[in-house]
């Protein structure tokens, strides 16, 4: 990744804990939105890559919406590898595309790995997203209580719930074993 942000309250913490004072959780659908104002500002585009197709024409539609011009590029991968022509035919457009950021939602860690992977290919800074795909468009919903929230974003919220669910229980034993070793 060319960014790399404090995703997570507990990381966060740990930062603090190891001298960085400053360290404040940076939450994805904040930073996207974010940084998509100043790409506009400054004049340059953006592009998407992950998420389903559902996901991706809303964000782009939003987008659009509200900065006509700016998305260049966007692409939802399937959800097997890629062959080494569709992979070298993706990172032709996305090079073409004249996009100078491009936002990468694979989850994690699928994304750092594809990011690594095309870090001397892609010509544009590449910043983890992780499912925040999910969310920028819903960011208001995420504040209302689970009742209230729209039939469309309950399954995607749930099942997210569920991937981070047991993502977490993987890592978060490794994350506190390395923290406490590096403290």
């Amino acid at each position: 990744a060319d960014l790399v942000t404090s995703g997570g309250l507990p990381l966060a913490w740990a930062l603090r804990q190891l001298g960085v004072a400053s360290a404040t959780r940076v939450y994805g659908p904040k930073l996207i939105p974010a940084v998509l104002r100043a790409a506009d500002r400054e004049g340059f585009r953006a592009g998407f890559y992950g998420g389903s197709l559902e996901t991706l024409r809303r964000i782009t539609e939003l987008t659009s919406r509200e900065y006509p011009g700016l998305i260049g590029y966007h692409f939802s991968p399937p959800s097997r590898e890629l062959t080494p022509e569709e992979d070298q035919m993706i990172v032709h457009r996305i090079n073409t595309s004249g996009i100078q950021i491009l936002f990468v939602g694979l989850g994690s860690p699928g994304q750092e790995k594809w990011m690594a992977a095309h870090k001397n290919r892609v010509r544009a800074v590449m910043l983890g997203a992780g499912a925040a795909f999910d969310f920028v468009d819903t960011a208001k919903v995420q504040a209302t209580s689970a009742s209230r929230m729209s039939r469309w974003a309950r399954p995607s919220l749930r099942s997210i719930a569920v991937k981070q669910f047991w993502r977490d229980l993987k890592h978060n034993p490794l994350f506190v074993a390395h923290f406490a070793a590096q403290l």
